[in-house]
């Protein structure tokens, strides 16, 4: 077993996705403004530059974003001595939770997610006690789910089934120890 604390990082994947997309519109609008200046287009020139300059700067500007974002190594899950803290999906922005305030880690397969879910001995507590603005989709994974404490798997950089033994180890040896 690894010793605590572990952080486990993001994913990045949607960030180079975003990147490469950016890069490829922003290029296509840097060769419609070669079109026009190189007298290559019969097409409207008002027309055909405005949306050139506006591909080049939206698109541009999302690649510089998307780019920043791949660069930049993000804690999605930390597990220490404390609790288990989520810093992805609709639990991003809540308290650690403690050792002694989860029952059970369960795990849903959906299509597109493999879901990780903290069940948890009072998650009113945890509702009420949050700081981020998804209060709306946290009560309703609580209700839909039975703990508003869940995150995708997918969206960290581990194999599923590796975190998943690891969270319930732990778990198990924390409700030995109490």
């Amino acid at each position: 077993m690894k010793s605590l604390p572990i952080e486990i990082i993001q994913t990045r994947y949607w960030a180079l996705i975003a990147f490469l997309l950016g890069l490829l519109f922003t290029a296509l609008g840097g060769l419609l403004l070669y079109a026009v200046y190189a007298g290559l287009t019969t097409a409207n020139v008002e027309q055909t530059l405005g949306v050139g300059y506006m591909a080049v700067v939206f698109f541009g500007s999302i690649a510089l974003i998307a780019g920043i974002a791949f660069l930049k190594r993000k804690t999605g899950l930390r597990i220490d001595e404390e609790g288990i803290t989520v810093l992805v999906g609709i639990a991003n922005g809540m308290p650690t939770v403690k050792w002694r305030d989860i029952k059970r880690i369960r795990t849903q397969h959906l299509p597109a997610a493999k879901l990780v879910l903290i069940d948890l001995e009072n998650p009113e507590w945890y509702l009420e006690h949050t700081a981020t603005q998804n209060l709306k989709a946290l009560r309703s994974a609580n209700i839909r789910h039975g703990t508003p404490i869940l995150f995708n798997a997918r969206s960290l950089k581990t194999n599923f089934w590796e975190l998943e033994r690891m969270l319930s180890k732990e778990v198990a040896e924390r409700k030995m120890l109490d």
